[in-house]
C-alpha cells in the first residue's frame, strides 16, 4: 500500500483533470437511485500506524477492544436499499470460530426502525431484539421506533449510515456528493486514472488532498464487476509522513436489485409494535 501511495504521488505531479466516464459511475447511480444490494468482507481491518505507538487495530463490533494482533477478527456486512427502505447488518467473528459470530442489524421500513441482532447457538443463527427481556435476558419481541419522529439533522446522517466506518470511508468515492452531509475530515475524491493489472483485473484510482491530509482509493474490477476496494491515508507534518492508515475490503456481491428478503423482519422475531388506527407506530 505504501508503494501504491508513492506511485500516486509521483503521478500527481503531472496530473490533468479529466471527466472520463468510469466503471464506478453505475455504482454511483445505484446510490443516487437508492436501489442496490451490497455484501462485503473486510480483508484487511483498519490498521493505523503512527511514529509513536506502533500499530492499533480495532476489535469485535460488539465489544470494541485494542488488541495485539494475535486475535484474528473477521468482519463482514450486508446493505440493502430500496427507496426509503433499508437493511444494514454488520457482523464479526474470530477466524475459524463460528461460535463467536454475531451481527448487529437495523431495518428501516415504512418509516419504522427495527433494531435487533443475531448470534450462533448450536450451529444455528438466531435473532433477538436489542431490548432486554423481562429479567434482562434475551427476547425475540421487537418494537419499532417511529422514524417520522427523527429530527431532520439526524435523518440526514442516518441515510448514509452503513454500519461500518471502514466501509463508509471506502464508499466515499461513489457516494453522490449532493447526498452527503459533509464534515471537514471527509475526503473529496477526484479521479486519477485507470490501469490494467497482469492478472487481467482493471483498477480505478482516486485521490483527495486537503491541507496536510492525503487520501487514496483503488477500486478493483473484474470486467465491469466491482470486487475489491483498497484505501489508504496519511498526514504529512514538516515534510515527513507522521502516520498512515490502510484497509482492504472485498465486495462479495453488488447487485442493482434490492434483495427483498432482508427488508422484512427475520423468522423468529415477533413484531410487538403498538400502532394507532392509521398504522403509525407509537
Amino acid at each position: 500500500m505504501i508503494k501504491f501511495i508513492i506511485a500516486l504521488l509521483i503521478g500527481l505531479m503531472s496530473f490533468v483533470s479529466t471527466s472520463e466516464a468510469t466503471k464506478s459511475d453505475v455504482y454511483r447511480d445505484a446510490f443516487r437511485n437508492k436501489s442496490f444490494t451490497l455484501k462485503y468482507e473486510i480483508i484487511t481491518p483498519p490498521v493505523h500506524k503512527t511514529n509513536r505507538s506502533g500499530v492499533l487495530k480495532y476489535g469485535n463490533i460488539l465489544n470494541p477492544v485494542v488488541f495485539t494482533g494475535n486475535e484474528s477478527i473477521k468482519y463482514s456486512g450486508i446493505i440493502v436499499v430500496d427507496g426509503n427502505n433499508k437493511y444494514v447488518e454488520t457482523a464479526s467473528k474470530k477466524d475459524g470460530d463460528e461460535k463467536t459470530a454475531a451481527g448487529i442489524c437495523k431495518l428501516t421500513k415504512n418509516n419504522e426502525i427495527f433494531n435487533f441482532y443475531w448470534d450462533i447457538k448450536k450451529g444455528n443463527q438466531r435473532y433477538y431484539s436489542n431490548s432486554a427481556g423481562l429479567f434482562g435476558g434475551k427476547t425475540t419481541s421487537v418494537r419499532a421506533e417511529d422514524g417520522s419522529t427523527v429530527d431532520p439533522y439526524r435523518a440526514m446522517f442516518q441515510e448514509y449510515n452503513y454500519g461500518s466506518p471502514t466501509l463508509i470511508k471506502a464508499l466515499f468515492v461513489i457516494m453522490p456528493a449532493d447526498k452527503i452531509v459533509e464534515v471537514p475530515s471527509m475526503p473529496k475524491y477526484k479521479f486519477f486514472g485507470s490501469t490494467t493489472l497482469d492478472n487481467g483485473l482493471t483498477c480505478e484510482d482516486y485521490y483527495s488532498n486537503s491541507g496536510d491530509k492525503f487520501y487514496v482509493a483503488r477500486y478493483y474490477f473484474d470486467g465491469d464487476k466491482l470486487i475489491k476496494i483498497a484505501t489508504a491515508s496519511y498526514t504529512k507534518r514538516d515534510g515527513v509522513i507522521a502516520d498512515y492508515e490502510k484497509s482492504v475490503i472485498g465486495i462479495t456481491e453488488f447487485s442493482f436489485t434490492p434483495e427483498q428478503k432482508y427488508l422484512s423482519l427475520p423468522e423468529g422475531l415477533k413484531d410487538k409494535t403498538k400502532r394507532d388506527k392509521k398504522g403509525a407506530s407509537k
